[in-house]
Formats: C-alpha cells, sequence, structure tokens
C-alpha cells in the first residue's frame, strides 16, 4: 500500500516474515498513529525544531551558519516510485510501540551496556532460521568530560565542581594519545586557573571500561566466527569526528571485541578518522553536507528566510526553557532568542557530565526537569521542514544526508557477494564482516528520524554508547534470499525483511551524481 507523505494511513502487519515493513517492530503493535493524532506532541517538539536548526542565530555581529545543527527532520519513506508524475508517494510505516517508554530521568550509558545484549528481552540478536552475514554499528562515542562553552563563560552554575577537584582523581585517564594520534593535555577551561585533570571532551575512565564492555558485547554477534573475526580485515573501524573522546572509544570498543588496541598499520589513521576532508580511503561519509552544489545553497537560504518569519511565539517559548533552566542554574541567559539554543545545549552537556561522574553537584531541580532540557535540546537538531515540496523534500534529504545510507547499501552488497564467494570457494576483498563506527549524537538522531523511528525513542538525546546496529542476514532455509533489519539500542526499529528492500530505500535517499559529485568522485 502506497499513499502520500501528508496522509498515509496505517498498515495492519501480520506474523509472517513477508508480512514485515520499514518503521515496524514489536510483536504488538500495528500501526504507525497518523499526524492528526500525534499532533500535539509534535507540535510542542516543533516549536522548539523552528528556531534553531538550519542554521541561524543572531549576534552582536550578525547571523552565521552552524552547520552541525543542521539536522534534518526526515519522515519515513521507504521505496522509490520512477513514475514522475507520483508525486514521491512513499509507503506507509509501522513503527514499534514503545510509548511505554516515559522514563526521561538522565540515562549516562545506553540500556545495551546494561542488559548486556545488542536486543531487549523478547527478541533474538539473530533471529532462528537466520544467519548473521554482515552488521554495521553506528554509535555514539563513550563517557567524556564536558566541551568547552565559551557562550556560558565555562561555568556550569554556581559552586560548580571542577575536574581539579579530589572527586575527579580516578576520573580521566592520565594517558589520553591514541593508537593513530598523539595528544596533548590541556588546560581545563572550567578549572581555570588551576591545569584540572580532564580536558574537554576527553574519555574518561568510566568511558574505557564501558567501550571495552560494549566490544564484548558485539563480539557475541559473530560467534561463529569466533576464531577469525579479528583477522583478514573483518572488521573495518571509523570515527566521525578526530576528537580523543571519539578515538579513543573506538580503539576500546576494538580492544573489547579483540583482547588488544588495534595495530595502526593495519588499520591506518586515515582510512579510520574522518578529518572533515573529503578524500578517496577516508569515512568522509560520517560527516554532514558533503554535497556541495547552487541548489543546496538555495535550500538553506530558503529556510534562512523561514526561520526571520518565526519569531514571536516560537522563539519565546525557547526562551521560557532557557530561563527555567538558568533561574535553577542560577545563571542569567542572554536576552536574545536566538542564542537560547546554544545555552540549552551547552547546560545540558554540564548536566550530563556532572551527573553521569556522580559529582553531586548539580543544582536541585536541574534533574527534575531534565525532560524539559532534553526534549528542547534534541528537539532543535530535528528541524521539520514542512514547507517543503514532495520532491524538494525528497532532494533536499539526499543532499544532507542522504548518501550515508549509499554507503551503508554498497556494503551489504559486498557483503552479499562474500557469502556468494566463500560458497564457491572464493575469497572476496572488500567485504568486512563488522564495521563499527564512532560519531555524534546528532548523526545518531538524524538516522533514527530518517528511518522513521518513534518519538518516544527519537526525542531522546542518544546515551554514551547508544547505537543503531544494521544487520544482513541470510535465511537458512530459503536458498539464495537475504534479508535486513535495524536494531536501535536493544529495539527493533525496522523489522526484518529482503534486502531488495532496503536497495530501494538507498536509492530514494541516494543524491544525483550531479548534486554530489564530492561523494561519487571520492566513494567507495
Amino acid at each position: 500500500m502506497s499513499t502520500n507523505r501528508k496522509n498515509y494511513q496505517p498498515v495492519e502487519i501480520d506474523d509472517g516474515p513477508e508480512a514485515l515493513e520499514f518503521g515496524s517492530g514489536d510483536d504488538d503493535v500495528h500501526e504507525r498513529p497518523s499526524p492528526t493524532r500525534s499532533c500535539c506532541s509534535w507540535r510542542v517538539v516543533a516549536l522548539y525544531l523552528v528556531a534553531i536548526n538550519a542554521i541561524i542565530f543572531l549576534t552582536a555581529t550578525g547571523f552565521y551558519f552552524i552547520t552541525d545543527w543542521n539536522v534534518v527532520n526526515i519522515l519515513p519513506f521507504f521505496g522509490g516510485n520512477d513514475d514522475p508524475q507520483a508525486n514521491q508517494n512513499i509507503p506507509s510505516i509501522p513503527s514499534p510501540n514503545v510509548g511505554l517508554i516515559e522514563d526521561y530521568t538522565l540515562k549516562c550509558v545506553s540500556d545495551t551496556h546494561k542488559t548486556k545484549s545488542v536486543v531487549r528481552e523478547g527478541l533474538e540478536v539473530v533471529p532462528k532460521g537466520f544467519r548473521l552475514i554482515q552488521a554495521t554499528i553506528h554509535q555514539r562515542y563513550l563517557g567524556s568530560w564536558m566541551d568547552e562553552h565559551k557562550n556560558i563563560d565555562n561555568v556550569c552554575w554556581k559552586d560548580q565542581l571542577k575536574s581539579a577537584s579530589s572527586q575527579m582523581n580516578q576520573k580521566c585517564p592520565h594517558d589520553i594519545s591514541t593508537v593513530w594520534e598523539e595528544f596533548e593535555f590541556h588546560l581545563d577551561p572550567y578549572s581555570a586557573p588551576e591545569k584540572g585533570r580532564c580536558e574537554p571532551k576527553q574519555i574518561t575512565t568510566e568511558g574505557r571500561r564501558h567501550a571495552q564492555d560494549l566490544g564484548h558485547i558485539y563480539r557475541s554477534l559473530f560467534a561463529k566466527h569466533e576464531g577469525d573475526l579479528c583477522k583478514n580485515g573483518n572488521i573495518m573501524l571509523e570515527t566521525g569526528d578526530s576528537s580523543q573522546v571519539a578515538q579513543s572509544s573506538l580503539q576500546n570498543i576494538y580492544k573489547g571485541i579483540c583482547g588488544s588496541l588495534p595495530d595502526p598499520s593495519q588499520y591506518p589513521k586515515k582510512s579510520v578518522v574522518n578529518d572533515g576532508t573529503v578524500a578517496p580511503q577516508s569515512p568522509f561519509f560520517l560527516q554532514l553536507s558533503v554535497c556541495k552544489n547552487d541548489y543546496i545553497t538555495e535550500a538553506w537560504n530558503k529556510v534562512s528566510k523561514k526561520l526571520t518569519h518565526s519569531k514571536s511565539y516560537v522563539l519565546n517559548t525557547l526562551k521560557e526553557v532557557a530561563d527555567t533552566v538558568g533561574s535553577i542554574a542560577q545563571k542569567i541567559p542572554d536576552d536574545n532568542p536566538y542564542l537560547a539554543a546554544p545555552f540549552l545545549d551547552s547546560m545540558e552537556d554540564c548536566v550530563v557530565s556532572h551527573a553521569c561522574l556522580e559529582l553531586e553537584d548539580v543544582p536541585d531541580g536541574m534533574l527534575d526537569n531534565y525532560k524539559e532540557l532534553d526534549t528542547a535540546v534534541t528537539g532543535l537538531k530535528l528541524f521539520p521542514y514542512s514547507f517543503w515540496s514532495d520532491t524538494e523534500y525528497k532532494r533536499f534529504v539526499s543532499n544532507v544526508y542522504g548518501y550515508y545510507f549509499t554507503t551503508v547499501l554498497h556494503r551489504m552488497k559486498k557483503g552479499v557477494e562474500r557469502e556468494y564467494g566463500s560458497k564457491y570457494g572464493k575469497d572476496l576483498d572488500g567485504a568486512a564482516l563488522l564495521y563499527v563506527q564512532v560519531n555524534s549524537d546528532e548523526r545518531i538522531t538524524q538516522q533514527l528520524q530518517i528511518l522513521g523511528a518513534p518519538e518516544a525513542l527519537l526525542s531522546r538525546k542518544p546515551a554514551w554508547g547508544s547505537q543503531i546496529i544494521y544487520q544482513l542476514l541470510r535465511q537458512e532455509t530459503a536458498g539464495e534470499q537475504f534479508f535486513f533489519r535495524v536494531l536501535y539500542d536493544g529495539h527493533e526499529i525496522v523489522r526484518m525483511q529482503k534486502l531488495d528492500a532496503f536497495t530501494e530505500f538507498a536509492m530514494s535517499v541516494a543524491p544525483s551524481k550531479e548534486d554530489c559529485p564530492a561523494f561519487f568522485n571520492n566513494f567507495p
């Protein structure tokens, strides 16, 4: 069944494998609520979204672009249509029922670490009758000290504990270098004039341990390859940025899988660490806005103009949230409503770092109001582009981050080729069993939105170590048939279905070669 993006209806799901569709997850759910039935919660989130994402904050020096906030809100459109007259119709997407997730208390580490499994109770890591051929794990980095936030003068609240305090003695490792880069310790701006024990975005001792724990869990995905998982290029490592916490998280995940840190001669920095450049053999596709063209420039100009007409109630609502948080922290946020977003983002970083490191100095009421803070910050990164036509909407998405799914599909196809090669006694290069990618929470949130994850999961900032897992499976009793499914922190956000469905989806969000030559000229 296919219907227009703006008026889709629920689709019934039976229990047979042929009926499972994108966006459907748990067995007790048979429909995705229509926009009319979920309008109120959506409008509340939209108030936060409209004021920020894309892009423009008004400062004393005028407007400027914040590209890392350009995270698009994309309704799921699985499947394409070659008919230009079809107005980009998309199928209905039922979603898993996670509406009972009402706990908005601060979550420090992903549920995977707590349950010691990539699936929650009631689901199987690998469904019976299937064999895991390949997995791509795209996860957030692990626990770290706060980033530097000059917009709050690197002061979270009055009488904050600093990394120079005795409580931080064992919290941050002294050796912060990785196998790919020598990192020098710098002054912690939150401890000035003292040097402090942690530097911004440095992984913590507990973060290292959690990364290795996750590595152990990921290893169990390929129990049948226990003896050779860490050999012959079966694992590929990639980070979305070059920060210390991203690199350290990745190398410690690998240590949890293989028992030792990765060998940089086998995993050279160029192929592992994204430094922001677009180049062959680098993981540049993990970053946003690889496509550079007149269309996307004009598209962001349209978004900018839209934002300039979204003053008053929207921005005042943002300001009210900032005022509430500022009052609790005894900080006075800037009167400029455009600056409410970065203020809230900085304050959430403070709350997470201090609370999760058990410093016990978070002001009374801050954790009680964490739902409002978390919803605001996450919502701001999911600006709903409701003013785009369906055709523009799809093109915009493909230019901003659609190429990531092209990458996943390409690797799944390589996995299928490898499977055929092993069947006929041939060793085909270029396909790993396990791809481990470490990135920021924004990239996780964006993928969840594209995949149609339900609001109960989407509206929360991904915890440290939260992961999306793309599984490529083969049905052992169905000859040459291959399937896939997608997991997020134990939830099955895309139920298992034939690989053809993922091919259709990935192609529908892929940019054209004309729009994105940088991608096609440098990948694979």
